[in-house]
């Protein structure tokens, strides 16, 4: 089983495109069990029409 990184350690927002007013949540990180998220969040780009999904991350 995978989990969701934002759904895991995000907080705000989840939207991720279109950049100029987020409505979709369609970029995901998923992780196996032998990760561990510190943080997840979303940045703004400006190569992108989405929004980046950061995601710090340790071991287990």
């Amino acid at each position: 089983m995978l989990n969701d990184a934002f759904e895991t350690a995000g907080s705000g927002y989840a939207a991720t495109w279109p950049m100029v007013a987020p409505v979709l949540s369609i970029d995901h990180i998923w992780l196996s069990k032998h990760f561990r998220v510190v943080r997840c969040e979303h940045r703004t780009s400006l190569y992108s029409d989405h929004r980046a999904v950061v995601v710090d991350l340790g071991w287990r």
